[in-house]
């Protein structure tokens, strides 16, 4: 390790200045390795954010990365730096053993941006929840209360970065699986615009996106680029570009009706004097979006996520899990067909927003960090999907649209927990995203905090 700083100072350096260090050689792809090694078999027995950790395989692969470094003039962009990846098993029982025969097309750009894959990342079963908990591989905790959730689906993601496991994570959204984990944790979460990066979609449309999870802007952008395979104008570059004044309109008023905390309007209406102060015309306004039915049309597309995975077992499943496969058995095509139209039409009613703004700001919860065990309980999957769009109704507004949007940690902690707020951008807009948030992180502090870790 070098000698100029702590093995906990290097954890927590980005990924773009620990990828730098290494094409000087002044630090090496082996020490990052057994340095994340360590803190996971150290610190993440509490937080459970991993589910398996390819210790033997990363170390092999740090080797190779180390010894090209002397024989190989052009090296990849992120050579030798560590990395996460959401468990392809899905926290299923149903598909414990499964062994992909082949990458994806995410991870093979990871392999081939010079990433090193730690291990797998936990989730929900199917990543169907907004928390991560499941029978086989248990309840991944938020480092800043272990008594609270992470959230989900990309909880396991979300705890890795927190926790200085990684310095970045590979995370997927359908309904705001990359925002929700990274407000519980204040981290970055980035969620791209529906077909920026490819992806395997599993059983809520077109819903579903990779993007990043990163304890800064610039990481998160620099991961974009690898996922989407941008070499041309890459997002990187927008963080140091001074965005125009933008036209912003922001709301704490829940799509659904459901009861915001105050803690999240607070940091909501903090946020927009933030904006303002640096240059954007603020003011209040939200998209024609308030529609508690869409709930009931988003449940009807979302329980379609069983049949997707290729209809699993149902015995193996968990009882929600279960449920979720039994409604969609009873629900005619018809009925399918309807709630799609029906979020369709919402989505093309939400978006005329952007015809007159340029980015919409909410908070990205509705509430703190919910006590884990809390929302997963008993068998009534509608009273489950309910709490669940209650505690997160703003993220899944994005999904419909297909525009991208970001999660950005604020000044304000409640209880010890940061508190996040979210900018959605018009479609193919992650330029002016990335630009904001990179503005609104020079004047915060979030990137320097970090959580007390229990060794386990």
């Amino acid at each position: 390790m070098p000698e100029w700083t702590s093995a906990e100072d290097v954890a927590f350096m980005p990924a773009v200045e620990l990828a730098r260090l290494v094409r000087e050689r002044a630090i090496s792809p082996v020490e990052l390795v057994r340095l994340y090694l360590a803190r996971i078999e150290t610190y993440d027995a509490p937080l459970n954010a991993f589910v398996t950790v390819a210790a033997e395989q990363a170390l092999r692969d740090a080797n190779a990365a180390e010894a090209s470094l002397y024989r190989t003039a052009e090296l990849p962009p992120f050579h030798g730096v560590p990395i996460s990846i959401k468990d392809i098993t899905v926290s299923s029982r149903a598909f414990a053993d499964t062994v992909p025969a082949a990458d994806s097309a995410v991870v093979q750009r990871v392999k081939d941006a010079g990433f090193i894959i730690l291990g797998k990342t936990n989730l929900p079963e199917l990543g169907a929840w907004p928390v991560t908990e499941s029978a086989l591989n248990g309840a991944c905790r938020n480092p800043w209360n272990t008594a609270l959730t992470p959230g989900g689906s990309s909880g396991g993601a979300a705890v890795a970065v927190t926790a200085g496991f990684c310095p970045v994570a590979q995370a997927s959204d359908g309904a705001g699986s990359i925002r929700i984990p990274a407000a519980c944790c204040g981290v970055i979460g980035l969620k791209p615009s529906r077909g920026r990066v490819p992806s395997v979609q599993r059983g809520i449309g077109d819903m579903v996106v990779d993007g990043a999870i990163a304890r800064t802007v610039a990481d998160a952008a620099a991961l974009l680029d690898v996922l989407a395979g941008q070499e041309i104008d890459p997002f990187l570059a927008e963080v140091d570009r001074r965005p125009r004044a933008m036209r912003v309109g922001f709301t704490t008023r829940s799509p659904i009706g459901s009861p915001v905390a105050p803690e999240c309007i607070a940091a909501t209406e903090q946020t927009a004097r933030q904006l303002a102060a640096l240059g954007h015309d603020v003011a209040p306004a939200e998209p024609d979006w308030f529609d508690p039915s869409v709930v009931d049309s988003l449940l009807i597309v979302r329980q379609t996520i069983p049949a997707a995975m290729g209809n699993p077992d149902r015995s193996l499943l968990e009882p929600l899990t279960a449920a979720l496969a039994a409604m969609a058995e009873a629900t005619s095509s018809a009925a399918l067909v309807g709630a799609m139209i029906a979020l369709r039409n919402y989505a093309s009613r939400v978006a005329r927003f952007w015809r007159d703004y340029d980015l919409l700001l909410t908070p990205t919860l509705a509430r703190a960090p919910i006590p884990v065990g809390s929302l997963l309980t008993g068998h009534d999957v509608r009273a489950v999907f309910a709490r669940s769009a209650e505690f997160a109704p703003f993220p899944p507004v994005a999904n419909l649209l297909g525009q991208p949007a970001i999660s950005v940690p604020t000044a304000s902690m409640h209880d010890g927990i940061p508190v996040a707020v979210q900018l959605i951008g018009a479609l193919g807009a992650e330029a002016e995203l990335i630009q904001v948030a990179a503005q609104m992180e020079l004047s915060g502090a979030w990137t320097m905090r970090r959580p007390q870790l229990t060794e386990g």
